[in-house]
């Protein structure tokens, strides 16, 4: 029997299975509005909770910055117990180019995020090692509506809940379903000598161009919510068909391929940079807490 809407997975119909110990984090915080604990999978259809390493765009290659503008890795939990990651959560090359998978959580999982997280008062979470001073350590970002909190290098507390996700975040991405919604793209012009694909949309593909060349005179190929969203169902089925592509050939070949898949439409050739859409994002594509809900 299918979990019903807001209500976690069992272990007989999620895409997850299994348990493990928690260590206490004291996340018995009632919410301010209820007086009751807060609650993960309460049935709201907004988002409830994310876990992820920040964006750091100056470390990126140019016009590259949508594939981590939502963090990477990434982890996102919505009220109906509906999850959202990206890959990245393991050692791999293509870890930016990997897509972002759903699934429903079980309700192991929903209780040791409730048991670890305080979901009312996530600052809560707030304590650091004092080597979080180590500035090329990724900043690591546990967040909702409610709160935050951030560390380089986190203490036991904010350690404890992020190994929650962490530790079982392989094991979600792989048992997760791909999204089907949209396509958000970026490109940057490429002159090298690496094999292309072919650029399978009608639409020019300098469009897609972030240009060096703007009003402002500002290059905007380090901003996050600067890339194009392709919706259309065919359109979106062929982009995902090269980025299949390209990760299966990077893998058997990878000397002859570099970073991201090159198209060409015989106009121009590209990097082309993609992820796909996910829900609760805002109109640029950057997931967004509903505010004043």
């Amino acid at each position: 029997m299918m979990a019903g809407a807001g209500e976690p997975a069992t272990d007989q119909d999620a895409a997850t299975t299994g348990d493990a110990a928690v260590p206490s984090t004291d996340a018995d915080i009632h919410d301010a509005a209820t007086g009751q604990p807060a609650a993960l999978c309460d049935g709201t259809h907004e988002l409830k909770l994310r876990v992820y390493n920040a964006p750091e765009n100056a470390r990126e290659l140019p016009g590259s910055v949508v594939r981590i503008e939502n963090g990477l890795p990434s982890f996102a939990v919505d009220g109906e117990c509906n999850y959202y990651i990206s890959g990245g959560w393991s050692e791999d090359a293509n870890s930016r180019n990997l897509p972002w998978k759903q699934g429903k959580l079980d309700v192991s999982m929903v209780d040791q995020i409730e048991r670890s997280f305080p979901l009312a008062e996530l600052s809560r979470l707030q304590e650091c090692s004092p080597d979080s001073i180590v500035f090329d350590a990724a900043r690591k970002m546990i967040e909702s509506k409610s709160g935050a909190a951030e560390c380089r290098i986190g203490g036991p507390r904010f350690n404890a809940a992020w190994s929650v996700i962490a530790d079982r975040a392989l094991e979600l991405w792989t048992s997760g379903m791909p999204l089907t919604g949209g396509i958000w793209l970026s490109a940057y012009t490429s002159e090298d000598d690496l094999p292309a694909y072919d650029w399978p949309l009608s639409e020019p593909l300098k469009i897609f161009i972030i240009p060096v060349d703007v009003p402002e005179g500002e290059y905007k190929g380090f901003s996050s919510g600067v890339a194009h969203l392709v919706s259309d169902p065919d359109a979106v089925n062929k982009l995902r068909a090269v980025r299949e592509r390209y990760l299966m050939d990077s893998k058997d070949r990878p000397g002859e391929y570099f970073d991201t898949p090159k198209v060409t439409d015989g106009k121009v050739s590209v990097r082309l940079y993609m992820r796909d859409a996910i829900p609760y994002e805002d109109s640029k594509g950057l997931l967004a807490f509903k505010v004043g809900a």
